[in-house]
């Protein structure tokens, strides 16, 4: 693990979500509530009308507004804690439920493994977003009604959309994690430790947890993006996480707004407006792939860290192979010798 700080790429990226997750945190704790109420119309300084929401980033720097004149650039910097913290978790969960399973079945339930395994080999070849959006449909209908003040986020049902995006990827992790400890079962010094009697909690202890370790670190920053994808992908099918809430718009219009201003429901509620105002997609579409390749660049340089650090213990054992013994006059001595 020592060696992943070493990684430029990783350290960058970490400041990154860490300084946008910070920012958030602050404007939602200190500044939201004293930010001025969104406008419907813009006047110039001789009263006159100029234009009506939404606004233009030309019209309402930096990023423009939405419909309802809702600054573009507050809603994306509202949304990030909720939009990268709740992925981060999602991972998380995933990687230490997929990792206790995986050890339960490499070690305690030999017997189900082959058959565990046959059942999971169905996640390969059905798409994620599919299973989600079944599990997710029935609590679709948790919409609120038409209301002028922004609800807060329901969480019953966040917790909800939680699990399912946990449980729809947890076989195929579970596996993966299975098999892995199979591999590393096979390695000498492990085999020597159970044939002195050591236990099966002893090897997970000091062996497992101790070659695992790195990988369930990179499968865990792999699953931060995979995460982002799915509810991206999600929310263009109408399942927002954390809930929506209808608000009278223009003409006796009703629309949909984010509860939680997360990314994907931010565009998943505008995409229609990509051919009307591309600005209320486009800016959130942008937030979400700076994100995503950060984090896909942090990945890489895990991946590279992880490498070098193996290659340099490879290199090391060689030398020490190829060292040859240098004999002097003191190397050895006669028994017989007076």
């Amino acid at each position: 693990m020592k060696a992943i700080w070493k990684s430029k790429r990783f350290v960058i990226g970490l400041t990154y979500i860490v300084v946008l997750v910070i920012a958030s945190f602050i404007y939602g704790f200190y500044f939201k509530e004293d930010t001025l109420k969104p406008m419907r119309l813009l006047y110039d300084e001789n009263g006159e009308l100029i234009a009506a929401s939404p606004f233009s980033p030309k019209q309402m720097p930096p990023l423009g507004s939405d419909r309802f004149g809702e600054s573009i650039f507050l809603q994306i910097l509202d949304g990030a804690k909720f939009t990268i913290l709740f992925a981060i978790g999602i991972s998380l969960l995933r990687v230490f439920l997929g990792t206790i399973l995986g050890v339960l079945l490499s070690l305690y339930v030999t017997r189900l493994k082959s058959f565990v395994k046959t059942c999971t080999e169905v996640f390969y070849y059905l798409p994620t977003v599919f299973i989600a959006y079944i599990l997710m449909q029935p609590m679709n209908k948790m919409i609120f009604s038409n209301l002028d003040s922004k609800l807060d986020v329901n969480f019953s049902l966040l917790s909800y959309q939680a699990i399912v995006l946990v449980l729809v990827v947890l076989p195929t992790i579970t596996t993966y994690v299975s098999s892995e400890i199979d591999e590393f079962m096979k390695q000498d010094y492990i085999l020597s430790s159970q044939l002195m009697g050591a236990s099966r909690l002893y090897i997970v202890r000091m062996h497992l947890r101790v070659l695992l370790k790195d990988r369930l670190f990179l499968l865990f920053m792999q699953h931060i993006v995979q995460t982002l994808l799915l509810i991206m992908h999600l929310a263009l099918v109408k399942q927002f996480i954390g809930g929506v809430q209808k608000k009278s718009a223009d003409l006796a219009e009703d629309k949909f707004i984010s509860l939680s201003n997360d990314w994907a429901g931010l565009i998943g509620l505008n995409y229609f407006e990509l051919n009307v105002s591309m600005w209320i997609v486009f800016s959130t579409l942008i937030a979400l792939f700076l994100t995503i390749l950060v984090l896909k660049l942090m990945t890489t340089g895990v991946q590279d860290a992880l490498t070098k650090q193996k290659y340099s213990i490879k290199k090391m054992e060689r030398h020490k192979e190829t060292n040859p013994h240098i004999q002097n006059k003191h190397s050895f001595t006669f028994a017989n010798n007076k």
